[in-house]
């Protein structure tokens, strides 16, 4: 049963310890903000100090005169901390740390102009930072500026006046159907058969796809529902040591709030393959019969999940040997749904099976597809169907090469 105490103070949740505090956002209304849990008391009572000391700081008045690196070091830690995903607190550090700082770090608030912007983003460029890189790192310091004009610590952002470089629109690399049988025999070789068909199949980001469970399939309405995903989390109270440590783990939060609740139809052949490895891991002893049903689906030999670096590296192997070197995991999710518009599939159903925020997102991202610019054959799904029946020497080898 849980007992919450006063603001700060870590108390007993299912079987760790959490802690809640008071902040308040832009418009000056007051907000309770929950901790991640922490496996001892210890440790969120240091996490909690060390959060009100930061919150303390951002609520005190600052002085123009004040250098930009000490304004954005107790930005990065104070209310920001608490209003982003650890990925993105992440991201931001390190622009900060890399590109930032380093630049215009020693210029007073005061002294800003536009053109220490554009110094930050002739840095990006000399360092090889694609434009999207620099529009990121560009982002990350118009949102801390904009956060000091309503703190009236300067006048205006001076990135208002600095048109970040633009992005060109590149055409998506897919994978065609007559080389999808080719590309699963790669990745059959290279130990994440399982990963490339879960991604071709049903559109799922690769965080999704590490942390797929087989309690999220349900086999008897043949649906699956993702409710995880495998991402970055902050190591404890390791904020004031220079660079954050960080480590992969169950995020229980997905990427967009339509994300929860998607169903995803399974195929008789994809029923088959997840009975299959469900008695193959209790054969082989990757996980007990009374825990597989919290079994991770494409996990390694011990029944731990596969690490998206990992992942990412063995990716990057089969792409080159199957001689589509610019291709990413996540180009399998453009891939699903670029076969779906193709074969007519309503625009709002591919929407809503991939997670977008809103159909126009889904509209935007596969313009060219849906107004006739195919890249795929029309037969795409008959065949793709075909080529992802798994064999029985499929199934074994995929777990092999857990």
């Amino acid at each position: 049963m849980e007992t919450k105490t006063k603001l700060g103070v870590p108390y007993k949740r299912g079987t760790g310890y959490v802690y809640y505090l008071g902040i308040r956002d832009d418009s000056g209304r007051k907000k309770t903000w929950f901790s991640r849990v922490f496996k001892t008391y210890e440790e969120a009572l240091a996490d909690s100090t060390e959060r009100q000391k930061y919150l303390k700081q951002i609520q005190a008045q600052t002085s123009p005169n004040e250098k930009l690196k000490n304004y954005l070091d107790r930005w990065l830690r104070g209310k920001y901390y608490f209003t982003v995903s650890v990925s993105t607190w992440r991201c931001a550090e390190s622009h900060i740390r890399l590109y930032i700082n380093p630049t215009i770090g020693q210029t007073k608030m005061c002294m800003l102009t536009d053109a220490d912007v554009e110094k930050v983003m002739k840095k990006c460029q000399r360092s090889g930072l694609s434009a999207s890189s620099t529009r990121f790192v560009f982002s990350t310091l118009r949102s801390a500026l904009k956060q000091a004009v309503k703190e009236k610590i300067i006048k205006s952002n001076p990135c208002s006046l600095v048109s970040p470089p633009s992005v060109k629109r590149v055409r998506r690399q897919l994978i065609p159907p007559e080389k999808t049988a080719e590309f699963l025999e790669l990745a059959k070789k290279h130990g994440i058969y399982l990963e490339v068909l879960f991604g071709i199949n049903f559109g799922l980001r690769r965080g999704e796809v590490l942390e797929l469970q087989f309690r999220d399939f349900d086999l008897q309405q043949n649906l699956l529902t993702p409710k995880r995903q495998i991402g970055y989390t902050l190591k404890t109270n390791q904020l004031d040591k220079g660079v954050p440590r960080t480590d992969w783990g169950v995020v229980d939060n997905l990427k967009t709030d339509e994300s929860y609740g998607r169903e995803l139809v399974i195929s008789p052949k994809i029923k088959e393959l997840i009975l299959y490895l469900k008695d193959k891991y209790v054969e082989e002893g990757v996980c007990e019969k009374k825990n597989i049903e919290k079994c991770f689906v494409c996990c390694r030999a011990d029944g731990t999940f596969k690490s998206p670096n990992v992942l990412r590296k063995r990716f990057m192997a089969v792409r080159e040997e199957a001689g589509m070197p610019k291709l990413r995991f996540h180009d399998l999710r453009h891939t699903f749904a670029s076969y779906m518009i193709e074969d007519g599939i309503p625009v709002a159903v591919v929407s809503a099976a991939l997670g977008h925020t809103s159909i126009t997102t889904t509209l935007n991202s596969y313009y060219d597809v849906i107004n006739g610019g195919k890249q795929i054959a029309d037969h795409m799904s008959d065949k793709l169907c075909d080529t992802l029946v798994p064999t029985e020497a499929d199934l074994k080898a995929s777990f092999r090469n857990k």
